[in-house]
């Protein structure tokens, strides 16, 4: 997993050259939902070609940190501001049939409304 700063989020999220989609997740120790993003979800990330980085809540000042854990920001158009979701679906197809969507929006063949409204 690769863990990085929130400082270092930042900085990757403002010059992130957009060659690849981008998920920055915030994650928290002892979050079974966390658990569950690192073990059944992140793999299959890496292996789709997404950048996965984490920040975890617990090692770092946050100025204004999300409500729930694991919440991911999903970098999809240099124009736009990324798509934020919140916890894991309940399932797995589900997850990946959304990132696959995601997959479309940065290649540009879909756009965001038609993709997730």
């Amino acid at each position: 997993m690769n863990y990085i700063t929130y400082d270092e989020g930042v900085k990757l999220t403002l010059n992130w050259n957009y060659e690849k989609l981008l998920c920055v997740a915030f994650v928290e120790d002892n979050c079974d939902a966390c658990d569950s993003f690192f073990e059944l979800v992140c793999p299959e990330l890496e292996e789709m070609g997404i950048e996965v980085r984490c920040i975890d809540l617990r090692k770092n000042t946050i100025p204004f940190p999300p409500i729930a854990t694991p919440t991911t920001y999903w970098y999809l158009k240099k124009d736009s501001p990324p798509m934020q979701k919140k916890g894991i679906p309940p399932n797995k197809m589900i997850l990946i049939d959304q990132v696959k969507k995601m997959k479309q929006v940065f290649k540009g063949e879909l756009d965001v409304e038609e993709a997730f409204m």
